[in-house]
């Protein structure tokens, strides 16, 4: 699953310190943004093609046995 940029959409990033809460910044290298993860910032076709691939994964083992 790959994070995105909120703002330009660039995949470039690195961390940047913490926030007050104790998450994680990031900051764009393209654009320069302060950003900390969260999963909003995914896109819903990759957390469902990651939960279904999971769900699959976990029923094939299951067969197996």
């Amino acid at each position: 699953m790959q994070c995105t940029c909120p703002q330009c959409g660039s995949k470039a990033f690195k961390r940047n310190g913490y926030t007050r809460h104790g998450k994680q910044n990031h900051r764009c290298l393209d654009c320069g943004r302060q950003f900390s993860l969260e999963l909003f910032h995914f896109s819903t076709d990759e957390v469902f093609a990651d939960l279904v691939e999971g769900v699959a994964v976990a029923s094939h083992e299951t067969s197996l046995v």
